[in-house]
C-alpha cells in the first residue's frame, strides 16, 4: 500500500491542535482562559481535533469481507469476551 501524504499530514496537524489544544488553560478551571483570542481558539480546536481522528482511523480501518454485520459481531468478540473473563 502506497503511503498517502495527505493523511500524513492531517495526523500531523491534528497532533499538533490537540498539544496546543491542551497547552491553552482549560476554561473550566479556577482561573479560566482571560484572553478572549485564546477562549476562541481553544473552543476551534476543540470543535474538531477528534472529529479529525475519527475520519483518519476510519479512512484506514477495512472490513474483510462483504457482510457487516458477521464483521461487527466478530470483532465484538473479540473484545468483549476477553473483557468479560
Amino acid at each position: 500500500m502506497i503511503r498517502n501524504n495527505i493523511f500524513d499530514c492531517m495526523k500531523g496537524i491534528a497532533i499538533f491542535l490537540v498539544v496546543l489544544g491542551h497547552a491553552i488553560p482549560d476554561a473550566t478551571s479556577l482561573n479560566g482562559i482571560s484572553s478572549e483570542l485564546m477562549r476562541v481558539l481553544h473552543s476551534i480546536i476543540y470543535s474538531f481535533h477528534m472529529p479529525v481522528f475519527f475520519f483518519v482511523a476510519g479512512y484506514f480501518s477495512k472490513f474483510i469481507g462483504d457482510n457487516l454485520v458477521d464483521n461487527i459481531v466478530r470483532r465484538c468478540k473479540r473484545l468483549l469476551l476477553p473483557y468479560f473473563s
